[in-house]
């Protein structure tokens, strides 16, 4: 999930805050505008954390079908997920949104997940990262 984050994180700034050479950069509002998506995206990640059991499927990277929105370990996943919000009342607008998002970036084959892979902090970064957030 962390590195779907990430990666979602990364497209939402790419796309919200791209000012052309023709365009004139507002920042103040640009500002607000990425800081607000990125609290929604924020809690509908914290929901999704807190009501699922996410358990790790191994390095699904290596896995043998085309897309991982076809291996049955993310299918499992995701269905279980979605079931556990509907049951404990706590799907809203956020959390469906972040699974359409999801669900397109499942759609990658295995050469474009480890493509945009390289827009993932590195491993020293993200365990720095978590040993603050402890």
């Amino acid at each position: 999930m962390k590195f779907l984050a990430s990666i979602l994180m990364a497209t939402l700034l790419a796309t919200v805050a791209q000012p052309s050479a023709a365009q004139k950069f507002d920042m103040p509002y640009q500002l607000t505008a990425i800081l607000e998506i990125m609290d929604k995206v924020t809690k509908a990640m914290n929901t999704i954390e807190k009501h699922c059991d996410l358990l790790p499927a191994g390095n699904i990277l290596d896995s043998k079908t085309p897309t991982l929105a076809q291996d049955p370990r993310v299918i499992k996943m995701v269905a279980d997920c979605k079931r556990q919000l509907k049951q404990k009342d706590a799907n809203t607008k956020s959390t469906e949104a972040l699974w359409l998002i999801a669900n397109k970036f499942l759609s990658l084959t295995r050469e474009e997940w480890l493509l945009l892979k390289s827009f993932a902090p590195d491993d020293g970064l993200v365990k720095k990262l978590l040993k603050m957030k402890r």
